[in-house]
């Protein structure tokens, strides 16, 4: 990995996930998925303005318990808006990984052009940038950075997103994709009236995998 003006450039493809087999991986989006503004405001106001959703830290550690990696993939254009500085919301992120200690890594890209974004952990922040499409959600860039970081693929790789941005990211991606309240909701009252397809069923609820496909 080549840093190059404060940035990471990926060039050679043993060096990202090289510490990870194949694995498979769950991407969420962070505001209104994971967490909304613990005053009230629709927009998170501080990096300690975070409540939990409901149903959210449930449905991480069931994941984690499964065996998934889990990572955030965040647009944060609150801060080319210049509602919000970068160093707010790097460690915005880094509260919300506080919050979800089995989330390793949390991804923004702060920038509208999308060319580059900040991969940050509890200790880390560093910009990266490389030929994995634009890293702003709609595009693809996140979700391919993460599953090369992880060594995971579309197959093995879930998003959960609230907007239609996440679910574009997905299809651009080529990973599957859920929407959050549904993920919520598995561990709320309520779940069983709501309406979901067979291989959302069976990503919920891996015990009945199978019991619905027939020839």
């Amino acid at each position: 990995m080549t840093e190059i003006g404060g940035k990471y450039q990926v060039g050679d493809e043993q060096e990202i996930g090289e510490n990870y087999s194949m694995t498979n991986l769950i991407i969420f989006d962070k505001d209104q998925t994971l967490v909304d503004s613990l005053c009230g405001e629709r927009f998170i106001q501080s990096p300690t303005d975070q409540a939990i959703l409901p149903g959210a830290a449930e449905a991480v550690q069931s994941f984690y318990e499964r065996g998934f990696r889990i990572a955030i993939a965040s647009n944060q254009g609150g801060v080319e808006a210049r509602k919000k500085t970068l160093e707010s919301a790097i460690e915005e992120m880094r509260f919300c990984l506080f919050l979800f200690p089995v989330i390793e890594t949390g991804l923004i890209a702060p920038n509208y052009s999308g060319e580059s974004a900040w991969e940050i952990t509890q200790t880390t922040a560093k910009e990266i940038s490389g030929d994995f499409g634009s890293f702003r959600k709609p595009g693809p860039g996140m979700l391919n950075y993460l599953m090369k970081l992880y060594q995971s693929t579309p197959s093995k790789t879930w998003f959960i997103g609230d907007r239609p941005e996440d679910e574009q990211a997905a299809e651009s991606a080529g990973t599957q994709f859920i929407a959050a309240d549904i993920v919520r909701a598995r561990y709320l009252p309520g779940f069983s009236e709501l309406q979901v397809n067979v291989e959302q069923l069976e990503f919920l609820e891996p015990q009945l995998k199978g019991v619905y496909r027939w020839e």
